[in-house]
């Protein structure tokens, strides 16, 4: 969890240094539909970047509800999270319980 938080951190200063001279409104979304685009992008493919689900968000509030959907969905273990190396890549992976949430359509404990 903790290298996790780390490269969410080094990704936020990263954004912040590209974006600090633009002033964008705030954007809106929740956790639940940020795990449903999670879910949806690993229904098209069994892994993915973490990068991959962020390259185009510039907005600070939606990279950290991105962390916390991360976060959820590996806690109910629909993901699994991996890193080789220290500052490596982190990829997103299905979970054990992929199938479970995954047949029943969206799970409403989010």
């Amino acid at each position: 969890v903790q290298s996790l938080a780390t490269a969410f951190q080094r990704l936020l200063l990263a954004r912040e240094a590209a974006n600090s001279a633009e002033i964008l409104p705030t954007a809106r979304v929740t956790v639940k539909e940020r795990i449903s685009e999670i879910a949806n992008l690993l229904k098209a493919k069994p892994s993915i970047l973490l990068t991959e689900v962020i390259e185009n968000e510039s907005s600070r509030f939606v990279i950290i509800v991105t962390f916390l959907a991360v976060l959820e969905m590996w806690k109910h273990e629909r993901i699994a999270v991996k890193q080789e190396s220290l500052l490596g890549p982190i990829l997103l992976e299905r979970g054990t319980r992929w199938q479970e949430a995954t047949s029943e359509g969206e799970v409403d404990l989010y």
